[in-house]
């Protein structure tokens, strides 16, 4: 559960970074970074990331109609580094930075804990 809830969060970030950009392959390099940061996690996670890849790739192909989404979020997960194939990208996250960290782990969990538990009192 937790894999899978972090691998979402991490696409989801990289899903607003992809759609703040204006270049398709910023695009790319964007969901790439994303799902090479989930696979780290696991092969849940590498499920999730490729499910989100899937699901953001009918929406930026909206915005632009070349984009790649599907394989740049492939070339990700299969843990190869996204810089080189994606060189000519020079924009930077708008919005969240795709790095997760340890850190990051810890407090998306502590949030997440105290979101549920917040609904289960409302709830009852």
């Amino acid at each position: 559960m937790q894999e899978a809830s972090v691998s979402a969060y991490i696409m989801f970030r990289s899903f607003l970074n992809a759609v703040g950009s204006k270049d398709a392959k910023c695009m790319e390099r964007l969901l790439c970074e994303g799902g090479h940061q989930a696979a780290l996690l696991g092969p849940v996670a590498r499920a999730v990331a490729i499910v989100a890849g899937t699901n953001a790739h009918g929406w930026l192909k909206r915005i632009d109609p070349y984009v790649q989404v599907e394989s740049a979020v492939r070339y990700g997960i299969s843990m190869k580094n996204c810089k080189p194939v994606y060189s000519g990208c020079t924009d930077n996250p708008l919005y969240f930075s795709t790095g997760f960290n340890q850190s990051d782990h810890s407090k998306y969990w502590h949030w997440l804990r105290q979101s549920f538990h917040h609904l289960q009192h409302f709830h009852s």
